[in-house]
């Protein structure tokens, strides 16, 4: 992650839990909605969305990016390291990641007046809630959220691998549901980066 002095967060948060590991995967996306609430309400940004499965959007764009890791001890979780990068005030960003990056200064009309230090406690405050809640019920209490910032449902996708369909929404476990076609049964992608696929794409 590229950040100079005062351009963005970035972050580790150690979460203390015991639970077993499946319930881990969909953390990064309660990490991702609090985090777009955030933003939301600190910019007034209407469009902030989140990529699964753990990038946050702005106009399209990358703001934020989240990678979650874990301790583990036997069948359980005993901790879990959230890492979370923020760009917050850069301006300008290196040629080969400015068409896909970009920063709460440049999406929005207040963003050179935010404060760092409001920002960071209004998400550790968010992320208090959502990842307990996340980590101990599941996904259910997010689905409307998760609904409303979707930005892959219904857009072509592809994986590395050259396997691609349409995104259909996300599964209870944290991954991606993928429409495959060609009279297959809807696929759970778990893991990968996905990419959307562009109409005039070969």
């Amino acid at each position: 992650w590229l950040a100079g002095a005062g351009q963005g967060i970035l972050m580790s948060v150690l979460l203390r839990t015991n639970v077993r590991a499946e319930r881990v995967p969909p953390l990064s996306l309660a990490v991702g909605l609090s985090l777009r609430d955030v933003f939301e309400a600190a910019t007034g940004i209407p469009d902030v969305l989140l990529k699964w499965p753990n990038d946050v959007l702005a106009h399209g764009k990358k703001v934020a990016g989240i990678l979650v890791e874990t301790i583990v001890s036997g069948a359980n979780v005993d901790a879990i390291v959230v890492g979370v990068g923020m760009n917050i005030h850069t301006r300008e960003f290196p040629d080969e990641i400015a068409h896909r990056a970009t920063s709460l200064a440049c999406a929005s009309a207040n963003g050179a007046t935010l404060h760092r230090g409001d920002l960071l406690i209004s998400f550790l405050e968010k992320l208090a809630v959502d990842s307990d809640h996340v980590l101990h019920r599941g996904l259910g209490p997010f689905r409307a959220r998760l609904e409303r910032a979707d930005a892959l449902r219904g857009k072509r996708v592809r994986k590395d691998d050259g396997v691609s369909g349409t995104a259909s929404g996300i599964h209870e476990s944290g991954g991606l549901l993928v429409d495959v076609g060609e009279g297959r049964p809807r696929e759970v992608w778990s893991s990968g980066e996905v990419h959307l696929v562009l109409d005039d794409a070969p």
